[in-house]
């Protein structure tokens, strides 16, 4: 079993039995450049063709759903953790990435160029989804990408 984190401008990857450390690339290689939402809506229905490439940087498998015009929900694929897929989308297309449970991890909009949408481990957790947090529920606003305001709101946590 393995866990991976971002620390000192790197990914790093932990063996849990023996925990030695791997070096797993800089930090800076996929950032997510997709729209990251607070909570799902309706997909647009008259986007332009592009895609998005979703990285599993979680510890177990994940799954992607998209969201369509009338808001209905539809499973379309699983990845597997620290792994990859590159799905074609359109321009206003809502994605929902959950855990093996349903659990919520964060939900994506793709963009005119073709974009990319990163899954961290503990994302959810840091932003509320899950149970009893805002997340997808719509009880207010959960921020996906774990950024908590200041008590001032002049900055945010990264």
């Amino acid at each position: 079993m393995h866990t991976h984190f971002a620390a000192l401008g790197k990914r790093w990857a932990c063996d849990l039995t023996t925990y030695t450390l791997k070096d797993a690339g800089n930090q800076d290689d996929q950032r997510t450049t997709v729209n990251v939402l607070d909570r799902p809506h309706p997909s647009q229905g008259d986007g332009q063709k592009t895609s998005v490439h979703f990285f599993n940087r979680t510890t177990g498998k994940v799954k992607l759903v998209q969201v369509n015009p009338a808001g209905e929900r539809k499973e379309i694929s699983a990845i597997e953790s620290d792994s990859d897929s590159e799905q074609t989308s359109a321009t206003g297309q809502v994605w929902i990435v959950t855990d093996e449970d349903d659990r919520p991890l964060g939900v994506f909009e793709a963009v005119e160029k073709p974009g990319v949408a990163v899954i961290e481990c503990g994302a959810a957790r840091l932003a509320g989804f899950g149970r009893g947090g805002p997340g997808l529920r719509g009880r207010g606003g959960g921020n996906p990408n774990g950024a908590a305001p200041s008590p001032d709101g002049k900055w945010r946590a990264a």
